[in-house]
């Protein structure tokens, strides 16, 4: 009995000794892991008409049957995927029994304009420029109303005043500007070179903000005290008028020539008689306890020795107004 006992003993401390290896043409665990086949996407997003290219890794020589779940959606032709309509798809690559999948989204392209909105004058010119994420970079162009605004790849051309829908169509998706027409151009805040960068001429200027707005006329661009011709603040509105070789500064307001002009009456702001107001006599009122001022001048120059008449006032004053004349009211109202 001893002797078995020693027999089993001694066995076992071999077997504990004893290192087992797999058989080499197994591999390791690890690599055995390793060389499953495997697709290269997953998941997908692809624009409409775009594609891309799927491959199988580890196939191991075996061949792989491609087929989609929805051919109206994607389509696929030896790992090449081709996106034809809105929706979602899935890629499904079989390798013997083995079934990989792509799941692929397809979206539908946009279409991109530099510009969505345009204030032309007429006769001016403007290139649109249009982008999109489709396949095809060929864009059609088109004009609501090409009698207002015409189009040639792009350029847009201001015919005649009022509004039209300049159209960019790439790839079935559009995307449009609207464009205004004016007879006049606007001349924004800045500073002009008159007979230059604006005509000479009379100007009515048109304040954006709540604080008020400052314009300036100067004989040079020195900024020199004595080059200022005229200079005022304004709440709604100011009229003046310009010379060749003088210089226009425009802060916090708009400027648009005479002829396109209008004001409202109702309250302060500066008007020329015969265009804005009728000649006549008319009562001048304060709007509050603090006082009121109005100022009758012969031009638009805004030069002291063209003031006619003018008054610092509290309660109300009556004027009489010729044609031709300016009148300016500062917290006041005029009533006929």
């Amino acid at each position: 009995m001893k002797k078995v006992l020693k027999i089993i003993a001694l066995s076992m401390v071999l077997c504990v000794g004893c290192t087992f290896v797999l058989p080499a043409q197994m591999g390791s665990l690890d690599s055995y892991a390793a060389s499953k086949p495997k697709i290269s996407k997953k998941k997908a997003t692809l624009i409409k008409g775009k594609s891309i290219r799927l491959k199988v890794k580890n196939r191991n020589g075996k061949k792989v049957r491609w087929s989609s779940t929805k051919r109206k959606v994607a389509t696929v032709k030896k790992g090449k995927v081709v996106a034809k309509k809105k929706g979602k798809a899935t890629i499904v690559a079989k390798v013997g029994k083995k079934k990989l999948r792509c799941r692929v989204t397809v979206k539908n392209p946009t279409t991109r304009l530099n510009k969505t909105r345009l204030t032309l004058t007429l006769g001016q010119k403007y290139k649109l420029t249009a982008k999109s994420n489709g396949k095809s970079k060929k864009v059609r162009w088109k004009s609501s109303n090409s009698n207002v605004a015409s189009v040639y790849k792009g350029t847009v051309t201001a015919k005649r005043s009022g509004t039209a829908r300049i159209i960019a169509t790439m790839n079935g998706v559009s995307k449009s500007c609207t464009v205004t027409v004016r007879p006049y151009r606007t001349y924004n805040a800045g500073m002009y070179h008159v007979g230059s960068t604006i005509p000479a001429g009379e100007y009515y200027l048109y304040s954006t903000s709540d604080y008020g707005a400052y314009f300036e006329i100067n004989t040079s661009s020195s900024g020199n005290l004595d080059s200022i011709v005229a200079n005022d603040n304004f709440n709604y509105n100011s009229i003046i008028n310009v010379t060749s070789g003088q210089y226009l500064t425009l802060e916090r307001c708009y400027a648009i020539p005479s002829g396109y002009a209008s004001v409202s009456t109702s309250g302060e702001g500066m008007f020329k008689v015969g265009k804005d107001i009728s000649a006549g006599e008319y009562q001048v009122i304060a709007m509050d306890s603090i006082g009121g001022y109005y100022e009758i001048s012969s031009d638009a120059s805004h030069v002291m020795d063209k003031i006619i008449k003018n008054d610092f006032f509290t309660g109300n004053r009556y004027i009489t107004l010729q044609n031709g004349q300016y009148l300016k009211l500062s917290n006041a109202k005029i009533i006929k």
